[in-house]
């Protein structure tokens, strides 16, 4: 009995705290009721959306078949231009390696075999080009060509578009494209099918 005598008044005590005036006029069991409220209701907002997103990746997921492929965007080809910089990188022979920015002529100048056309080629015919020319001057002549940094190509739209100007080429940009982002027709005096 005396055991029950010394726990009741410690919960006296704690239910009086707990019914304490806070600062900001609420007791600490409303802030607790309060706080419990809102983490049940983040909870249960984050399991809906939680279940509409799982729900929706299912139904994607059971539009392919076995062995179907996604459609990819076919990858873009990179064509070497006057001021393009490569790396032409030996595998068997590191001293050969260098780096190279496409003169305006189109040609970089390597070791061993002077000038070489890369203008206009892709880095895998370059490699192929490179393979070629170095077989007999070294034993193994494992290449690989690197674009590490492609010159920027531009082209001036101008006419009846919102913001004529210069317009930096990236990838394959289309006539459209560019005029796109030249803000588009400029309606009030342009006729779209001049173009």
């Amino acid at each position: 009995m005396k055991i029950v005598k010394r726990i009741a008044p410690q919960r006296k005590q704690a239910r009086n705290t707990a019914t304490k005036q806070q600062p900001g006029g609420m007791t600490m069991r409303r802030q607790r009721i309060r706080i419990r409220d809102v983490s049940f209701v983040a909870l249960t907002l984050a399991l809906t959306l939680g279940g509409v997103t799982g729900c929706a990746s299912r139904a994607a997921a059971r539009k392919f078949k076995v062995g179907d492929s996604p459609q990819l965007p076919p990858p873009q080809i990179i064509t070497l231009s006057a001021g393009d910089e490569i790396e032409v990188k030996f595998y068997y022979s590191a001293d050969l390696n260098e780096v190279q920015t496409i003169r305006p002529d189109g040609k970089i100048t390597l070791q061993l075999v002077g000038d070489v056309m890369a203008a206009g080629l892709t880095p895998a015919a370059l490699t192929a080009r490179l393979k070629g020319l170095y077989v007999q001057r070294i034993e193994h002549p494992e290449v690989a060509v690197l674009v590490r940094e492609q010159a920027e190509r531009a082209v001036y739209v101008t006419g009846e578009v919102n913001r004529p100007g210069r317009i930096s080429l990236a990838g394959n940009l289309s006539a459209f494209g560019a005029i796109s982002r030249a803000g588009g027709f400029d309606f009030l005096t342009a006729d779209p099918g001049e173009v």
